[in-house]
């Protein structure tokens, strides 16, 4: 069912709570529109259109240089309906550089975008900063000896000297830094909407796809349709909270327990792994590898504070429903004396030199944190097994250009249509997200997926037909039809480890 509208949430002025649109000049002229040609894994061939958008670097500015951001668009095909809103497919990151290394991948096509033909043009932008033609890398990080015990404290500040270093170097060239956001992405998007004549669309977005989309639909409403959004990240949940992502872990331990996955003293895995965390804070543990870039042996010291780095596992996360085998097979290994696999990750992380680019850290660093979630976030980490990002804990956005003012945080109100979904047992953006601000959107459906990841949506549609067809149903005619408000996935199969 829809969820109802409550009055109370509506803002005393509205008008106060709604973020102004960035200035949106006339058209840009396009710089090309190239028509292209691929061909499928079947060997068919399809076509499409790679377009690139001379826009403002900074639409705030007075005197913006220009930059060029891509975009694709693939047409509907000949059966469509012909009066659907194009599809506008707003990916997730931020760090999304365009659609054209996607499409080398076998399948990617005939996956991700030849279903949505049957019912809409698609057109994908490309996010500013990290496209081929703008992109800002950074230089590495400063070198460490792996064997170093270094503490959270010294990452900081090498992440830190490395970003600043970054920032200083840019500004110099005459970057302006202040333009890299998710506000000049939505105004990218409606570029592209100008010059290809869609004065209506709607939108498709997963994760920082869906914090991207609420912003298009809060400064653009009547141009919006509807959107169907899923792994929800609000307007102010740019920076995970630590306990919501435990939540969301301990759910999954939860379920493990009921088939008898445990530590080797019956305990839950998520406990035995805290008190293991807390162990050895007391006695560290001595480990020897070998250094994957010379097979040095090298010993290091593992302390609690390390292994908090492992508790999403030390092999391959748990962003995707597929590896919470995996990570439940991590956690027992662990937890029965093995730390080898923890030490490589480990050791990993210390002698991380890779780093972060300079449009990246302007996207986050923009969207950032309310003064409360800030507290929250810090108070978080120091009592849960989760710990905040670096780019957070190492304070950079305070001295980076231009974040947003504290209302681009704050709740709105919108009625355009929408469909949201949330996985529960997503990790990467918690489901306590949707629940503290699904009522900004009166008109909306929401789904929970229970046993859900972080692409539960595409979970969700791949063991149910039925609920693909209701779906691709809402976005030909945005009728919501009888749509479920909830969805549970098949049971996990605990035997598949990779």
């Amino acid at each position: 069912m829809r969820i109802p509208r409550i009055a109370a949430f509506t803002c005393l002025l509205l008008a106060a709570c709604q973020s102004s649109p960035i200035i949106h000049a006339t058209p840009q002229p396009l710089s090309v529109l190239e028509d292209k040609v691929r061909k499928t894994a079947s060997g068919e061939d399809f076509w499409y259109q790679l377009g690139t958008l001379s826009v403002p670097e900074n639409r705030q500015a007075a005197e913006s240089r220009s930059i060029s951001v891509q975009f694709h668009r693939f047409a509907r095909a000949d059966d469509a309906p012909p009066h659907t809103p194009p599809i506008y497919l707003l990916r997730g990151g931020p760090g999304f550089a365009g659609l054209e290394g996607d499409l080398e991948r076998e399948g990617y096509y005939e996956f991700y975008i030849e279903p949505y033909l049957a019912i809409a043009d698609v057109v994908v932008v490309e996010h500013r900063g990290f496209g081929t033609l703008n992109a800002l890398p950074c230089e590495p990080m400063r070198a460490v000896n792996p064997s170093d015990v270094e503490t959270l404290e010294q990452r900081k500040a090498r992440y830190a000297d490395a970003a600043f270093a970054c920032r200083d170097e840019y500004l110099a060239s005459g970057v302006d830094l202040a333009g890299y956001n998710v506000r000049e992405m939505v105004a990218d998007v409606i570029s592209a909407a100008d010059v290809l004549g869609h004065d209506t669309l709607q939108v498709i977005g997963n994760s920082f796809g869906s914090h991207w989309a609420m912003q298009l639909v809060r400064e653009h409403p009547t141009r919006v349709s509807r959107a169907t959004l899923s792994a929800l990240e609000g307007p102010d949940h740019t920076f995970d909270l630590p306990a919501e992502k435990q939540a969301a872990l301990q759910r999954i331990a939860n379920e493990a327990q009921r088939k008898g996955l445990v530590d080797p003293d019956g305990k839950d895995l998520l406990t035995a792994f805290s008190a293991l965390v807390a162990s050895l804070n007391d006695k560290p543990a001595v480990i020897e590898i070998l250094e994957p870039a010379n097979d040095k042996p090298v010993l290091l010291d593992i302390r609690g504070e390390d292994l908090r780095e492992v508790v999403q596992g030390f092999s391959r996360g748990t962003t995707w429903g597929y590896l919470f085998p995996t990570w439940v097979a991590d956690l027992q290994t662990m937890l029965g004396g093995d730390l080898d696999g923890a030490a490589r990750r480990i050791l990993y992380v210390r002698a991380r030199q890779s780093m972060d680019t300079a449009a990246f850290i302007s996207a986050e660093c923009a969207s950032g944190a309310s003064p409360e979630r800030t507290s929250r976030l810090r108070s978080q980490a120091a009592e849960s097994l989760i710990t905040n990002n670096l780019l957070f804990e190492s304070g950079i956005c305070e001295d980076w250009p231009a974040a947003f003012d504290d209302d681009f945080r704050e709740t709105f109100v919108s009625d355009v249509p929408m469909v949201l979904m949330h996985g529960t047992y997503d990790t990467s953006t918690p489901f306590a997200n949707a629940e503290s601000f699904v009522a900004m959107f009166p008109q909306s459906h929401f789904i929970a997926i229970e046993g859900g990841s972080h692409g539960a949506n595409i979970e969700a549609m791949e063991q149910y037909p039925a609920f693909k067809a209701q779906l691709f149903d809402w976005l030909k005619t945005g009728q919501v039809g009888d749509m479920p408000t909830k969805i549970t996935l098949q049971p996990i199969d605990w035997t598949a480890t990779l």
